[in-house]
């Protein structure tokens, strides 16, 4: 027996006392448990050590991300051939590491500066004292007489703009240059025309403040030649689970288009006789106006309400398939605030809330909305905000939207649309033709104005909108 005092061993504490054998057998155990603990760490650790030196093998790691690089680059060179855009912007995109959408928005973008970069042929660059001269009065009653010698500068464009475009008017081609002019007040000679700018632009760059719906922010492609396909992804790359040493599978983003052809808009405006026996120069920015002004209202109607018939009219966003719909009952009912929350909601829930977003509706679902409370006690803010916002949203009106819609035993029912505007595309060919007419209404002594010019309308994504058309106001 061995006395032992104040000993620390292992994890047992021994004072004063006498170990027998069975306890220094124990002990002694005790003791060569924990050194096989502590070699069995060490070996471990070691072992550790070992395994994380080794180099990892990254073969299969680089055949993937290699195999995924050529997919991508396949992808986008096929989409920049199909576009027609320069070979640097797919190994720009590839670089940014851009997505196959994000792509498709940057060849957009392309596309709609190299038509704005395109020189409209019915800009001709007139000196200014010729813009001055022109008049769009004397370009009228020089068709109706059918004798242009006092008319000379008119008819000199009208055959310059033919001469490049190739095509002949149905009346006369009026240029850009004399569009973009102004009335700036009167003098002693009767008003000064001077130009707005001294720059191509376009017909619908014209149009924009007379337009409600080219205010929205949608996209414009003015000066195009011949036919146009716009990219527009209908299907995403998957993921996909792999093993060790395996490659994805390859994964095509889908993408269609939506194709921008020329379609002629005509407008038709009545002046009457005593108009155009008037010599005062703010004559031609009256005509200048009702021109516009009917062409711009011509256009809103397409954008929302455009039939598409026969291939021959633009397809409006209220008729293109897949749109969303909020139905407010069998025969129509009274937007609610719920009704109003639910617009948004279905956007965002196709991933598509993102843009130029606003409602637009008719005059009187304004009025009615104006004077319905939120939450129908009449003590909250009504649903149309002072600051014209619906749900934090620009809300706007135009007489172009109808409230003449039936449904079940509901008549005059009115329409709402809400969306990204951005993703609705206006394309614009060729220019301004004016014709004449003394003859359709000559027997009261109008005379009407014609006027053509070919516009297309496209909305790249159907989920970017919602739309009722069941509103009781």
């Amino acid at each position: 027996n061995k006395s032992i005092k104040g000993i620390n061993a292992s994890t047992r504490e021994y004072s004063d006392g006498v170990m027998d054998d069975d306890e220094r057998t124990d002990d002694e155990e005790e003791v060569r448990e924990d050194d096989d603990e502590d070699m069995a760490a060490k070996s471990a650790t070691s072992l550790q050590t070992r395994v994380y030196a080794q180099p990892i093998d990254q073969s299969a790691q680089a055949k993937s991300d290699f195999a995924r690089l050529q997919t991508r680059r396949a992808n986008f060179q096929k989409m920049g051939e199909t576009y027609n855009v320069p070979s640097h912007m797919v190994d720009d995109a590839l670089r940014a590491n851009l997505t196959a959408d994000q792509f498709a928005s940057e060849i957009l973008k392309y596309q709609s500066k190299s038509s704005a970069d395109n020189v409209p042929a019915a800009f001709l660059d007139m000196p200014q004292s010729d813009v001055r001269k022109y008049s769009l009065k004397r370009a009228i009653d020089a068709q109706i007489r059918g004798n242009w010698q006092n008319a000379g500068l008119e008819w000199e464009a009208s055959l310059a703009i033919e001469k490049r475009t190739e095509s002949a008017p149905n009346g006369i081609y009026v240029p850009l240059d004399a569009l973009r002019t102004a009335n700036t007040g009167t003098d002693s000679a009767g008003g000064h025309l001077v130009a707005e700018d001294h720059m191509a632009g376009s017909f619908i760059d014209l149009l924009r403040n007379k337009s409600v719906m080219l205010g929205l922010g949608l996209q414009t492609l003015p000066n195009l030649r011949g036919s146009l396909d716009i990219p527009k992804q209908t299907g995403s790359t998957s993921m996909s689970w792999v093993g060790e040493d395996e490659a994805p599978g390859e994964s095509d983003a889908e993408f269609g288009n939506v194709t921008l052809s020329p379609k002629t808009a005509g407008a038709r405006t009545r002046v009457t006789r005593r108009l155009l026996q008037q010599s005062d120069p703010s004559i031609d920015a009256l005509l200048r106006n009702d021109i516009l002004t009917s062409m711009a209202l011509g256009i809103d109607l397409a954008i929302l309400n455009g039939t598409g018939a026969g291939g021959k009219a633009p397809l409006g966003v209220m008729n293109v398939p897949g749109i969303g719909y909020i139905d407010l009952g069998a025969n129509g009912g009274e937007l609610s605030w719920g009704d109003i929350l639910k617009f948004a909601e279905m956007v965002e829930s196709a991933n598509a809330l993102l843009g130029n977003l606003s409602f637009i509706t008719t005059p009187r679902v304004k009025t009615k909305l104006k004077d319905t409370a939120r939450f129908g006690d009449g003590t909250d803010r009504p649903i149309w905000a002072d600051d014209s916002t619906l749900d934090g949203y620009k809300a706007h009106v135009t007489n172009q939207l109808t409230n003449n819609y039936t449904k079940g035993t509901g008549t005059s029912l009115s329409p709402m649309i809400f969306g990204n505007w951005g993703d609705v595309i206006v394309g614009e060919w060729g220019t301004l033709d004016l014709q004449v007419d003394p003859y359709s209404d000559g027997d009261k002594g109008n005379t009407i104005l014609r006027t053509w010019q070919d516009i297309d309308v496209a909305v790249r994504h159907a989920e970017s909108f919602v739309m009722t058309k069941d509103i009781i106001a």
